[in-house]
């Protein structure tokens, strides 16, 4: 794991993968801050919700920002939606520093795939002179993998949120409660 002085910024979602980093990274000595972007996603509100939660559970600070143009969705997924997230990232993080992101393997998902991974990296890594690098620590773990990694860690799972739809309570139906669901 490369180290840019002791300092990560992790994109923070509201979910189980993102939180999952922050127990991760503090345990090896960083500094820890997040960022949680509102898209215009349907569950930004409840997402915004969980990151502070979870925020105010690690003692960490975050921030909350607004993304703008929106994120586009069809029926199954925000297309580009990791890349603005981690070129908008790289914009709001101060370098030098590592930027965390938490994909994982078992999804259908272009930008959840090692290959986008390393071409974000290398991406961010010519925007900032390498100064800012991307980490992916769950890249190599499936769902079930990663609810280990938090249980290990101790995150209060509770208070995170996983719903695509955005609603008080989870829908059952979409991607990520389905995905959900079957690793816990």
């Amino acid at each position: 794991m490369p180290e840019e002085n002791g300092r990560v910024c992790i994109l923070l979602g509201g979910g189980v993968d993102s939180s999952a980093l922050i127990p991760f990274f503090q345990e090896k000595g960083f500094n820890v801050a997040g960022i949680h972007f509102d898209y215009g996603q349907p569950a930004s509100f409840m997402e915004s919700l969980a990151v502070k939660d979870v925020g105010k559970h690690f003692r960490i600070s975050t921030i909350h920002e607004m993304l703008r143009p929106v994120v586009v969705s069809d029926a199954k997924e925000f297309r580009f939606r990791n890349a603005e997230l981690v070129l908008a990232g790289g914009q709001s993080c101060v370098p030098p520093c590592l930027l965390a992101i938490g994909i994982h393997a078992g999804t259908p998902f272009y930008d959840c795939s090692p290959r986008f991974f390393e071409r974000m990296q290398g991406l961010l890594s010519d925007y900032t002179g390498g100064t800012i690098r991307l980490v992916a620590p769950w890249i190599d773990l499936d769902k079930h993998g990663v609810v280990s990694m938090a249980r290990a860690g101790k995150v209060p799972i509770q208070m995170t949120y996983s719903c695509q739809r955005g609603g008080e309570l989870p829908c059952g139906e979409c991607l990520s409660c389905r995905d959900r669901r079957a690793a816990l």
